[in-house]
């Protein structure tokens, strides 16, 4: 059985990440800490803003990128809540009739999914995409809070790296 690879999303860098209006990194030293603790709450925020946009971006599974936008992951958690009804509560662990055996690439061409436990694979490289993508996002948490440099703070982005990244995507995306 092959156990499905994920990726996290690259981030490009966008105007929305720049600095507030209010931030003076030139401001005396007696407002280090107000300056500090307000950057700090700033990349906090830029970094859930950053989560969310990589969970809503793609996965990979069986070599390729599969989309989670909003609109995909309905599709996949009405998929998934069809198939648990099913397997559960009607005890017949198997795919809908209706179902094609596959799912469609961001590149348009199809992964086979033809049994219950490819789709758990399925779900399972979308799940752990996000538990990554959580976890990183704590870990960047943590240096912002751990951090008492200015210059420091504003230069992690969702590129900076961590123990939670995963294996660079051999397929680069621009968003």
């Amino acid at each position: 059985m092959e156990n499905p690879r994920v990726y996290a999303v690259n981030l490009q860098t966008q105007e929305s990440d720049e600095l507030p209006s209010w931030f003076n990194p030139n401001a005396p030293l007696e407002q280090l800490d107000v300056h500090l603790r307000m950057l700090r709450e700033f990349k906090r925020k830029k970094i859930n803003q950053w989560r969310e946009a990589a969970n809503f971006a793609y996965f990979v599974y069986k070599g390729k990128r599969i989309a989670c936008d909003r609109l995909s992951r309905s599709d996949i958690d009405g998929t998934n809540g069809e198939i648990i009804g099913l397997t559960i509560i009607h005890n017949e662990p198997r795919l809908p009739l209706n179902w094609i055996g596959k799912w469609k690439a961001i590149d348009n061409e199809y992964v086979d999914i033809t049994t219950v436990v490819e789709w758990k694979e399925f779900y399972s490289a979308m799940f752990n995409c996000g538990t990554l993508n959580f976890a990183k996002a704590q870990y960047l948490k943590a240096i912002v809070e751990s951090t008492g440099s200015l210059q420091d703070i504003m230069n992690i982005t969702w590129e900076t790296k961590t123990p939670y990244d995963m294996e660079p995507d051999p397929l680069p995306l621009a968003l």
